[in-house]
């Protein structure tokens, strides 16, 4: 084509000045902290409303239009899966455009003859953004000489995916139901290129899901060139319009080839390896099966599928060093089940795999002078090395049979294709809490919430005589709870009016009132009693159901006032200044090991200083404050699952003690 060496002078001219201007494509910032990911003016990261977040860059290449990067996902469901942003792709974008016509006189490749970006984005308005817009700065080339110009240039908004899932275990509407809808951050761009328009829309859903399409729209080209796009060969085209002057017009169908580079990141591992899988048929007619067959890809490769089962082919990329909670490796799978055009070697092409390469952006045409003018095909033959950082070349198909409903503006049609989650979590990232044991073999049951501690009879305090009074022995039992799928770990706290009852250990830390059975003390006369009894199970959600209250007979203690302090060195004599104990999260907890904990505690009446202890399973470690701070090395705990730790802290002279207890989650090795 004679306009294809302009455009590749043209995009190639401006291409070193754009790349220096905030908004493109540009390096990223050494040194930048991992809260920005290396782009400040283009990170986007958008909480959905089931808990669910995506952490990204967001740019506008000057010639491959829409690009992420540094795309991480963090689950609704938290501790129950992991805690923070997890890597899924290094890099997404569209790597090349290639629409032939059916009449073989004319073939386009939009991304490498004009590009998306530059001159070629369309600013977005309300009509065409419902969200937010982002600004885009670009070098235009329609000034004389190039100026810069900034747009509203990136959509970002909130949509509705629909049902996200549904569980009716009953036959009738009698039982429990479960049912969410689904939301997404949807991330779009819209460029014009000739008489099309094109929409690059990226879609990534609360489930860890990112579909990724192309929406073309515009016009239908017109017939002011005779022969080319609108002829009257019924068999390339399909008629529009009246009949004129005894002649039928057809507007030449078209192949439009989108071929994505998909740079994968699995938990930004260091080594990463590409699965395929086929399948082909078994058994016996009566009795027929079908039989998938793995296949670790060593180098890279052109996916060649052969067989009548060749279209359920397909292929994740997996990290084996990062494994879920069920101890499987966390992978995404690519899902694409669009046509591919077979009249050209690229396009023939369903998925092609790849090592990163820097100079590798194209997949035809490639404009960067480190491999120039290469291809797919190229770049498979010339990697030698062994498959271990993959990049996805996607071919998304779609040929266009122009029809009447197209003529201006034509309808929006769309070509797509997925990238899913295939054991990147343990269970659905959104699972609702009363299906959180619902993991591996066994049946659901029939209790209306078989995987949170359900208290059907309250606990019950009895005593050891039958009058009440200091060393009287209580005794509690735990009540009934459901325990249709699993029997229940029971933890006792006492309290008297309300407030948990502590008292002080041999070393002289503050100790809660725990276990089944408290010894009653002459503090407890006048008071009200009542224990807190917390079920609880590794995988399954705890819960806290309380006695009725106990009363000790006697009179309330009359609390003594505190006498005013009349000298200066009576602040010797003053009441200790209460503290809080502030736990972060532990990190780095695993079955086997030595998880590590920082405890800050606070008090309005200065920093305290000393030690915290902290208690777990019978285990304890002691930590020295500094400024208010202890970093502790906690025990190894060899088994799976959640427990209970207690912080204490004993307290100064000046300082009243404390104590917290939080909830450790130790994950399998």
């Amino acid at each position: 084509m004679t306009r294809r060496a302009t455009a590749v002078t043209a995009l190639v001219a401006l291409l070193g000045v754009m790349l220096a201007l905030p908004g493109t494509i540009g390096p990223s910032r050494a040194g930048a902290s991992d809260d920005d990911l290396g782009c400040p003016d283009q990170l986007v990261e958008h909480d959905l409303p089931n808990g669910a977040s995506w952490r990204l860059c967001a740019r506008i290449h000057p010639v491959q239009g829409l690009r992420l990067e540094s795309v991480e996902f963090r689950p609704a469901t938290g501790n129950r899966e992991y805690t923070g942003y997890r890597r899924v792709l290094d890099a997404l974008h569209l790597a090349q455009l290639n629409v032939p016509y059916d009449d073989g006189v004319t073939v386009y490749d939009d991304i490498t003859d004009y590009g998306f970006g530059g001159d070629h984005l369309v600013t977005q308005n309300a009509d065409t953004c419902l969200g937010q817009t982002r600004p885009v700065t670009y070098v235009t080339s329609l000034t004389a000489p190039p100026s810069v110009k900034t747009v509203a240039g990136i959509c970002l908004d909130e949509v509705a995916t629909g049902l996200a899932f549904h569980s009716r275990e009953w036959g009738t509407d009698a039982g429990p139901r479960f049912a969410g809808q689904g939301t997404a951050l949807e991330i779009s761009s819209l460029s014009k290129v000739s008489w099309y328009e094109y929409q690059q829309k990226i879609t990534l859903d609360d489930q860890g899901g990112i579909d990724i399409g192309l929406g073309a729209t515009g016009d239908v080209a017109p017939g002011n060139a005779p022969g080319v796009f609108f002829t009257e060969q019924p068999a390339t085209g399909w008629e529009l319009g009246p009949t004129v002057d005894g002649h039928h017009y057809y507007a030449t169908s078209h192949w439009h080839s989108a071929i994505y580079r998909v740079d994968f990141g699995i938990d930004a591992g260091a080594e990463q390896r590409v699965e395929q899988w086929d399948y082909a048929a078994g058994g016996t007619a009566a009795n027929p099966t079908l039989l998938g067959t793995a296949t670790t890809k060593t180098n890279a490769f052109v996916a060649s599928p052969s067989g009548e089962h060749a279209r359920l082919t397909w292929w994740r990329v997996l990290n084996a060093d990062s494994l879920n909670r069920d101890g499987h490796a966390r992978s995404y799978e690519i899902v694409n089940d669009n046509p591919v055009d077979i009249a050209r070697p690229v396009t023939r092409v369903q998925v092609a795999f790849t090592n990163a390469a820097a100079c590798q952006q194209y997949a035809s045409y490639n404009l960067d002078p480190g491999c120039p003018d290469q291809d797919i095909l190229d770049y498979v033959a010339g990697d030698t090395a062994p498959l271990t950082d993959p990049v996805a070349w996607v071919n998304v198909g779609f040929h266009h049979v122009d029809r009447d409903e197209d003529q201006s503006p034509m309808h929006t049609h769309w070509q797509h294709f997925q990238l899913l989650p295939r054991d990147f979590f343990a269970q659905g990232p959104a699972t609702p809490d009363a299906r959180s044991c619902i993991n591996g073999p066994g049946l659901i049951d029939s209790s209306s919430l078989p995987c949170i501690a359900t208290n059907t009879t309250a606990p019950k305090v009895s005593a050891s005589t039958s009058t009440i009074a200091a060393g009287t022995e209580l005794s509690a039992t735990p009540g009934t709870w459901n325990e249709s799928r699993t029997t229940w770990d029971f933890d006792y706290l006492w309290f008297r009016d309300g407030e948990p009852i502590t008292g002080v250990d041999d070393d002289g830390v503050p100790t809660a009132a725990t276990g089944p059975t408290y010894v009653v003390g002459p503090e407890d006369v006048g008071r009200s009693l009542t224990v807190k009894v917390t079920a609880s199970r590794p995988g399954y959600v705890s819960a806290t159901a309380e006695s009725a209250a106990v009363q000790v007979p006697g009179p309330t203690p009359t609390a003594q006032p505190t006498a005013e302090p009349t000298h200066q060195h009576d602040h010797d004599h003053a009441v200790p200044a209460a503290t809080v104990i502030e736990a972060a999260a532990v990190t780095r907890t695993r079955a086997g090991r030595r998880g590590r904990l920082v405890v800050h505690v606070t008090s309005l009446a200065g920093v305290p200083t000393g030690r915290v202890l902290v208690h777990v399973r019978g285990k304890r470690v002691v930590g020295r404050l500094v400024a208010g701070r202890a970093v502790l090395r906690l025990p190894v705990l060899q088994q799976p699952g959640r427990y209970r730790m207690r912080i204490s802290y004993p307290g100064s002279a000046t300082l009243a003690p404390s104590q917290r207890v939080v909830m450790v989650r130790v994950l399998r090795r």
